[in-house]
């Protein structure tokens, strides 16, 4: 069950998709700069990369017995595949070797194209000649294009080895994905930054807006105030003068009525 969430975990990685355009050739940065536009993520484009650079190789057993200068070497290769990455130089892996003769010599070849062409293989994208064994008083012997130019009696004596190749590959590719992924979080935070300093300053401007609100407000409420103080003067100064008339009403029924009074009571006096 682990085995198959392994397995699909890994499709979800673009591990073919950089294997193919590696194949094509293009750079480290084309490949992500097209898997991004593809809707990769620079993490999944970091795994996927550092999961092809530590896959195990397939089975390569080369064992060469140098017999010196004159004498025959000897050189075995075991069914596998040819890996490009550390033993030649190249970005991939090569499927099984294709063997091919080579006229009177009895040459045997490794060709890229054999490589391509074998089942379960990785094309390699580095090496356009491949590794050829050439014959030589009936022994195979590795070519000088395996070893870097000089034959299996060079390999111990100042030949850098292949795993320093693919540690600087490795380090490089390394550095490119970081540098990317840095860039990519360098870019969101500074979307971040930019969305808040436009709330900031739409905040800032709403509330300029309410501070604007509250003083005509205040300055609203000192008129209102000011305009009912002022009405209040005025009803008192109506009611004053309301007070003065009925106070002057009173002076003058006080003086008329004794006089109704008194003629009312005539009045009666004078029915039959």
């Amino acid at each position: 069950m682990a085995l198959f969430g392994k397995d699909e975990a890994r499709k979800a990685l673009p591990v073919e998709h950089i294997r193919r355009m590696r194949q094509q050739g293009l750079s480290n940065n084309q490949i992500i700069e097209t898997l991004q536009r593809d809707g990769f993520s620079s993490s999944q484009i970091f795994d996927a990369m550092n999961q092809l650079e530590i896959e195990p190789p397939d089975s390569l057993a080369l064992d060469v017995q140098d017999e010196g200068l004159s004498g025959s070497s000897k050189a075995s290769v075991s069914a596998g595949s040819v890996v490009s990455s550390g033993f030649l130089g190249g970005a991939g892996a090569g499927g099984g070797p294709g063997v091919a003769g080579s006229g009177a010599s009895g040459g045997l070849g490794w060709k890229r194209e054999d490589a391509v062409g074998s089942p379960g293989g990785r094309a390699s994208a580095a090496s356009e000649q491949g590794a050829s064994l050439s014959g030589q008083d009936g022994a195979w012997q590795p070519a000088k294009e395996v070893f870097g130019g000089a034959g299996p009696a060079s390999l111990g004596q100042g030949s850098a080895p292949a795993g320093a190749t693919v540690a600087v590959r490795a380090d490089a590719e390394t550095e490119e994905l970081i540098e990317a992924i840095i860039d990519e979080k360098w870019n969101e935070l500074l979307e971040d930054v930019k969305k808040i300093v436009a709330w900031k300053a739409a905040v800032e401007s709403v509330l300029r807006g309410l501070e604007e609100r509250s003083k005509a407000l205040q300055k609203n409420m000192e008129q209102l105030a000011s305009d009912v103080h002022a009405k209040l003067g005025e009803y008192d100064g109506a009611l004053g003068d309301l007070s003065a008339d009925v106070k002057a009403l009173e002076k003058v029924y006080g003086k008329i009525l004794p006089t109704f009074v008194e003629k009312v009571n005539q009045l009666r006096s004078l029915k039959p």
